[in-house]
């Protein structure tokens, strides 16, 4: 299956792709940047067939004109193929300029493409304007991909990043011909993306459970979710309210973990327990490598006729003994580590969170169990 995987990229190499695109799929969010061109339209989003993600990319770009007009990067073009990239690849692109050449395809060493950073270059006067330089993605695996556009850009801050799937689509901002005028083409990007459908196995085997004994006192159990056949828990994020001054605070209420194979190849899917009522997700953090196996939970003990916040943060061993902190409230303490996962990792979660209180003192996520399984 691998030959034919080749054989197909190298045919999307030589004729561009095959061209199955729609304006129509859904899709869950869009990721953008803030040091776009201010130079011309915004043009028809083009999206990747159902149910395939953009794998790989490349640009069309015009090399430097020496005393005449550069316009550096005016296109690019996505390489869209199914999770196991079995089948066709398909390349989808919105307006792509005038001038250049398409580079050759790069591709993430596997997953997807998730984050972008871009290149631009500011308007400059009188001077030749180049607007979009370079664009750099992320992959789901954390490799980064670095285009080869021209240089006179800078790279502003990374995208937000398509979290439990990854990019879908594509919409583009170009500037049209300036006649005798200066001609920048590309201005900006924006990038669509779109989940993967949920596969929680639920009744999951596992060989274990991992549990703290400082775990908050009110709330209800609510039901387990497990991570994929054959992937763990590979990173985290948490959902936390921050302080409410002279309201009443909750602090950690829901925990989502990030579920990989342990080499961290494929998609990156999420599971997540009872998630409480308030709050934002931070944004995630992951392993340096290998999955998680351990954690310990940070819990402010009832304080009688105040306001109690139960779970307020939460630290995570990996199984390569690096540790991860959450980005919690400070009001709690740490108690005592949980026993290890060993011979594989963490692969489901269990929450405890006390429902609405209405007038009362609410408290939202009191206590978590997360389930081991092996390799």
């Amino acid at each position: 299956m691998a030959s034919l995987f080749a054989m197909l990229t190298l045919l999307a190499v030589l004729f561009g792709g095959f061209h199955q695109t729609t304006s129509d799929r859904g899709y869950s969010s869009i990721i953008y940047v803030t040091n776009e061109g201010p130079w011309g339209d915004w043009h028809s989003k083009q999206m990747c067939p159902e149910n395939s993600f953009a794998i790989g990319f490349s640009q069309r770009v015009e090399p430097g004109q020496g005393r005449g007009d550069d316009t550096a990067l005016n296109g690019i073009r996505l390489y869209c193929a199914a999770e196991n990239r079995e089948g066709f690849t398909h390349t989808v692109e919105s307006h792509a300029g005038y001038w250049g050449d398409w580079t050759t395809p790069q591709y993430c060493p596997s997953g997807v493409l998730t984050a972008f950073q871009l290149s631009v270059e500011a308007p400059i006067g009188r001077g030749d304007d180049t607007a979009a330089n370079n664009i750099k993605f992320r992959c789901s695996t954390h490799t980064e991909l670095e285009g080869e556009g021209m240089p006179w850009g800078e790279y502003g801050s990374w995208s937000n990043t398509c979290n439990n799937g990854g990019i879908c689509g594509i919409r583009t901002k170009v500037e049209g011909r300036q006649g005798e005028g200066d001609d920048t083409a590309l201005n900006d990007v924006l990038f669509y993306c779109c989940e993967r459908p949920a596969e929680q196995a639920v009744f999951r085997y596992h060989r274990s459970v991992l549990s703290v004994s400082n775990g908050g006192s009110w709330g209800d159990w609510h039901s387990s979710e497990m991570c994929p056949g054959n992937s763990f828990a590979v990173g985290f994020s948490q959902r936390v309210e921050p302080g409410q001054g002279d309201g009443d605070d909750t602090a950690l209420n829901g925990i989502r973990l990030y579920c990989a194979t342990e080499n961290h190849e494929g998609f990156i899917h999420y599971v997540e327990s009872h998630a409480g009522y308030w709050g934002d997700w931070t944004t995630p953090q992951y392993c340096p490598s290998g999955v998680l196996t351990a954690f310990q939970l940070s819990v402010e003990a009832p304080i009688g006729r105040g306001d109690d916040t139960a779970a307020n943060n939460i630290k995570f061993r990996c199984s390569t003994h690096t540790i991860l902190e959450g980005e919690g409230m400070p009001w709690g303490e740490y108690g005592s580590w949980s026993d290890t996962c060993n011979g594989g990792g963490i692969c489901g979660i269990r929450t405890k969170v006390e429902g609405r209180q209405g007038e009362g003192d609410d408290t939202a996520l009191n206590d978590v169990q997360f389930y081991c399984c092996s390799n």
